[in-house]
């Protein structure tokens, strides 16, 4: 089960703003409809799709004379992550029914694992802040704990040999971005696409 957007932080604002100030320190504007586009990913890999769009990355041609790099992405989310373990506590509510929906799949005898586009070291506040409300996973996989992020199926597949569950076609991957919907599918497992986060 994914985190932002599908059991707290309704809207993933808490990424979302944090990509659009981050751009804005580098003087690119970055609206919150774009930055919402690659939800999902990791993140270094997020603002290099975001730097991969044509209208932003003319936006950073005009500010830099120049198309961004590797170099320049990796600057960017170098900015990005202070900014968001700073606010991530600011959008981290349990979105409204997902604990009671959870719960009762807990009652039926399911394990829940989760994994996220964040890495570990903003996944911790993210754990933190939920137990606080009541919500703690079975497993937790960040985007940085496996070689390759969303859409592989890496993350889902490590939950699954965590919790010691043999038949993957069994398990339910819950999302509510494009990628952790193909991440499930990757995996070989059914797929729960929330589309009103």
């Amino acid at each position: 089960m994914d985190w932002a957007g599908t059991v707290v932080d309704f809207g993933s604002f808490a990424p979302t703003q944090i990509f659009v100030e981050a751009f804005a320190e580098f003087g690119v504007a970055v609206s919150l409809e774009e930055a919402r586009g690659p939800m999902g990913m990791g993140k270094w890999d997020h603002i290099r799709t975001l730097c991969n769009q044509p209208q932003i990355a003319d936006r950073y041609h005009a500010a830099f004379g120049r198309l961004p790099t590797d170099e320049d992405v990796t600057a960017l989310y170098e900015r990005f992550m202070p900014l968001q373990i700073e606010k991530i506590a600011l959008h981290s509510a349990l979105i409204p029914g997902a604990l009671d929906t959870i719960n009762t799949l807990r009652d039926n005898g399911l394990k829940i694992g989760s994994c996220s586009g964040y890495p570990a070291v903003v996944m911790e506040k993210v754990v933190e802040l939920a137990r606080k409300n009541g919500y703690v996973a079975d497993h937790v996989v960040a985007t940085d704990e496996v070689p390759n992020g969303r859409p592989h199926p890496a993350q889902a597949l490590a939950n699954v040999i965590a919790l010691g569950i043999s038949d993957v076609a069994a398990c339910v991957k819950v999302d509510d971005t494009w990628p952790g919907i193909l991440e499930g599918r990757s995996a070989g497992m059914w797929t729960v696409a929330l589309t009103c986060s």
